[in-house]
């Protein structure tokens, strides 16, 4: 397994701003069918996307938040927050 020099091992949320969360889940689940979408959320092996609507955002639609994984002891659940302002 690969490790970032802080720690990390992988990305385990991205938060994703939409405009329209509707057509958002919509478009995902015409993607990728029904089974990889619940809710608000996209589920990949060993990740997921959180869609979140945000029609305001200054930066339009896009990522928001990431939650990075850890190999043991980051946070909860080997899970901790990123905060990365260019996000926002």
């Amino acid at each position: 397994m690969r490790q970032h020099a802080n720690g990390a091992t992988g990305i385990a949320r991205v938060k994703v701003a939409v405009a329209d969360l509707q057509a958002s889940v919509a478009r995902y689940r015409n993607y990728l069918g029904e089974a990889a979408v619940q809710g608000r959320e996209v589920q990949f092996a060993g990740f997921r996307i959180e869609l979140a609507e945000d029609a305001a955002r200054p930066r339009g639609e896009g990522p928001c938040e990431v939650e990075l994984r850890y190999a043991s002891g980051g946070g909860k659940d080997g899970v901790q927050f990123l905060d990365v302002p260019f996000l926002r």
